[in-house]
């Protein structure tokens, strides 16, 4: 009887989601980044690390920004959220951002338009042009 339960709980563990959405805002050059939720989702240290990578087809994930964030406020809303310089990111092409701490949370977006008129779009998954 005890390994029904113990497989009927890593059963329903394995059922959940690898990564849950991010929420994202851009403004003067700057991306936001927060999860909307009240749970701050911190690992045991109080630590998480971001990173942005370019998805392009046929080609491995290439990570072009990373930070570890220590001690420090999980983005749970727009008031809080991490912000993120976008000098480093290019228009029209396909990033993803990632959150990790205890959960995985991710994000596809492109940024479009031109100098001061950028706007972000989060994209699915399957979308492989901006």
């Amino acid at each position: 009887m005890q390994n029904f339960y113990l497989k009927l709980l890593m059963t329903v563990g394995c059922a959940e989601p690898m990564s849950k959405k991010l929420h994202l805002n851009f403004h003067n050059n700057v991306l936001c980044i927060y999860k909307d939720s009240e749970n701050t989702y911190l690992s045991l240290d109080k630590s998480f690390i971001v990173f942005i990578g370019e998805i392009q087809k046929s080609e491995p994930f290439k990570v072009i920004y990373s930070k570890d964030y220590i001690n420090t406020p999980f983005p749970i809303n727009l008031n809080q959220c991490l912000k993120i310089e976008t000098n480093h990111l290019k228009l029209n092409k396909i990033y993803e951002v990632n959150l990790e701490s205890n959960k995985n949370f991710s994000q596809r977006f492109c940024l479009i338009g031109k100098k001061k008129e950028i706007q972000v779009f989060q994209i699915n998954d399957s979308c492989e042009e901006c």
